[in-house]
């Protein structure tokens, strides 16, 4: 009977929060997968679960017998191919992937997915929270021609390895973004987010979001900027981006200093922010502003919500979040997760 649930990389950072959350409901239908198996043991002891466990490298070709009884696997950790996806799909098995990752994205949507499975992106933060913001927006404001959606993450949060390694890594690259001439530069294009008493600076970054909204609205200029609670900080990664020094940040010994800066947690909070506005002619027109406290933690909570949802139905094909959820829904099933705003007057960009 195929009704077990696996999450690979299910220990990990945003792993564990997907694992606990889900264990409320499905602990017996849990099954954790990783390379390391002794691992995955320590995990369950440690939390005191009743789960299942499975040796598994995803950069393997799986074993079919592995998966007889699996009806969902969630997948935490990044990948290069989409072989992993493929085999889900031939076997019957549904997809939800927790992931950024733009050149992953794309790689998904080039295949051809048939409609008998469910694979699912754009599964947490951003990706995830942000489309159903903008999904939201575009409802209220049908007419748009240009979103942008703005990420302030807390320095001070307990942001995870594979995290930290991923954000640095993607900040010197240029990429490209449908209805935007030539390449856009990672922290390259400003925004600014408003909130009461005080505008944080955000620049451009290579979310996924921006990729997959821009292909549901291929007219429409969409952006992703990033930016963090200190704002010496994001100006700091601005002025080295203009002086072309971030490559440098690929350097094994920076990179070993700026990780231990980003996971020390010395400087601003745990709290994050995030806001979407939606313009036409240049003019802000709608805007939804959300915070929330850890990252991570908020990002396992959208994933282990919308892993339940696609259990319980019949996803087909290649999908997105806001194919499966509405924001509001979301907000009523997250309470760590907070609207402090839903609109702004109509101003100049």
């Amino acid at each position: 009977m195929k009704d077990k649930i696996l999450i690979v990389g299910g220990h990990g950072h945003v792993g564990s929060v997907i694992t606990k959350s889900l264990a409320e409901n499905y602990e017996d239908k849990l099954v954790l997968a990783g390379r390391h198996l002794d691992k995955l043991v320590a995990f369950k002891q440690k939390l005191n679960l009743n789960v299942g466990v499975m040796s598994f490298d995803i950069q393997q070709p799986p074993q079919k017998n592995q998966f007889e009884t699996i009806s969902l696997v969630v997948v935490c950790i990044d990948q290069q191919t989409t072989d992993f996806a493929l085999f889900c799909q031939k076997q019957g098995i549904d997809y939800l992937d927790v992931s950024a990752s733009t050149a992953f994205y794309h790689q998904l949507a080039q295949e051809s997915f048939d409609s008998e499975t469910g694979i699912v992106y754009s599964v947490g933060l951003a990706p995830g929270v942000t489309n159903l913001m903008a999904a939201k927006l575009a409802q209220e404001l049908a007419d748009f021609d240009e979103m942008s959606i703005k990420v302030i993450l807390g320095l001070a949060d307990q942001h995870g390895e594979a995290a930290v390694d991923w954000t640095l890594a993607h900040l010197s690259e240029s990429y490209y973004l449908k209805n935007q001439q030539g390449t856009v530069q990672a922290f390259g294009e400003k925004a600014l987010v408003e909130l009461a008493g005080k505008k944080l600076p955000a620049y451009s970054f290579n979310f996924s979001d921006q990729h997959s909204l821009g292909d549901r609205w291929p007219t429409k200029k969409i952006m992703t900027y990033l930016g963090f609670d200190v704002k010496w900080v994001t100006q700091t990664f601005r002025g080295l981006q203009r002086l072309g020094l971030l490559p440098l940040l690929k350097r094994p010994g920076i990179k070993r200093l700026a990780k231990g800066f980003m996971r020390k947690g010395a400087l601003g909070s745990d709290v994050f922010y995030v806001q979407v506005t939606a313009l036409k002619g240049g003019i802000k027109q709608k805007a939804l502003t959300v915070t929330g406290y850890n990252e991570a933690f908020v990002t396992g909570k959208v994933a282990a919500f919308i892993a339940e949802k696609v259990y319980h139905s019949e996803i087909k094909g290649f999908v997105q979040i806001e194919d499966i959820s509405g924001f509001d829904e979301l907000l009523a099933a997250i309470p760590e997760l907070s609207l402090i705003s839903a609109n702004c007057p109509p101003t100049a960009s």
